[in-house]
């Protein structure tokens, strides 16, 4: 296509089912819902060189839903699906399914396959996945702390496993029970009848005493690697980066090493995974455990590329090229999709 052409791409994005939205204003956007973290995959991650191939519309869908009838979107050639998680908002995904059956264009992770990416759902689907450790996931309603290990007892999880409420990702909201003393903990989250999850905890520590975790991005059927976080706790999170790795040079080599040859042993496996789920775009957490086996923490849309920096500093500016590569495959996606030829 030409230099001057641009592909009209509309993303739809959903209010949470409870109402509870963040606004923030963000870089070359007025503002963005926040949270909403599936459209962090395909939105912003863009080439600055393809600024002037894709213009981009942004079609919030209300709590309550819009009416067939009356419904106006902006012209668009490719509908991006960039509503995530089916536990926080599940509403706007089911407008969604009818919407895009209304507009009959291209879209990318449609909701109906996003619909069945709850943590339980996806236990069950890849637990007979060849050479992967996949812990079986649960959800209970527990209406009191005392209930919780029985609940998860009931279902077929013993402890210990990971706690964590349905919807959520951060790194504060899960916590590991593995005896009756660490129940004193959930006393922080709302044991009202809400969805919990309980998920088996596999222990992935190595010889070496550290914990590894994997990240892959999935564009269109290919695994690319994202990074790998080395820490001393279970709890892996990107704070490792200070905490760990940052004074570690071994630590820093080793992710180096990974990133640039050490995922193909895991490649087959993620790919696996992004085709038995049908999702176009996707994030795949794991770890590896002592024998090096990979472990999987999750598997859904709701990821982003990069974090507060557009590039990565030293010493981890070796992130950058990985990230360019994801980078590139999301703008390829997106013209092939929309019928550009190649961006």
């Amino acid at each position: 296509m030409s230099d001057t052409a641009i592909l009209d791409i509309l993303f739809l994005v959903g209010l949470p089912d409870d109402g509870r939205s963040m606004v923030m204003t963000t870089d070359g956007q007025k503002i963005e819902l926040a949270g909403l973290q599936g459209a962090s995959i395909l939105t912003k991650q863009l080439p600055k060189a393809l600024a002037n191939r894709f213009r981009f519309n942004f079609f919030y869908l209300p709590i309550s839903g819009p009416q067939k009838a009356g419904i106006s979107v902006p012209k668009t050639q490719l509908i991006v699906n960039a509503i995530c998680d089916p536990d926080i908002c599940n509403n706007a995904l089911n407008m969604a399914v009818h919407l895009t059956q209304d507009l009959k264009l291209p879209v990318l992770n449609h909701p109906k396959q996003v619909l069945l990416t709850r943590r339980g759902r996806v236990s069950s689907l890849l637990s007979d996945l060849p050479g992967w450790t996949i812990p079986k996931t649960i959800r209970i309603t527990p209406k009191r702390a005392s209930e919780v290990i029985t609940a998860a007892r009931d279902k077929g999880v013993e402890p210990p496993f990971i706690f964590r409420p349905a919807g959520g990702h951060g790194l504060t909201e899960r916590m590991l029970i593995d005896t009756p003393e660490s129940l004193n903990g959930i006393a922080r989250f709302p044991l009202d009848g809400r969805g919990f999850y309980a998920t088996q905890f596999i222990d992935f520590k190595n010889s070496d005493g550290v914990y590894r975790k994997f990240r892959f991005m999935v564009i269109d059927g290919v695994a690319y690697p994202r990074h790998m976080l080395i820490d001393h706790n279970w709890n892996v999170h990107a704070k490792a980066r200070t905490e760990a790795m940052a004074d570690t040079a071994r630590y820093r080599d080793e992710e180096r090493a990974f990133l640039k040859h050490g995922f193909e042993a895991l490649r087959p496996g993620v790919e696996t995974i992004a085709q038995r789920m049908g999702l176009d775009a996707l994030v795949v957490d794991g770890g590896l455990d002592a024998q090096d086996k990979p472990v999987l923490f999750e598997a859904n849309t709701c990821g982003r590329l990069i974090g507060s920096q557009a590039r990565s500093p030293k010493p981890f500016a070796y992130l950058n090229t990985p990230v360019e590569r994801i980078q590139n495959a999301i703008a390829q996606l997106l013209m092939k999709r929309a019928g550009g030829g190649d961006a």
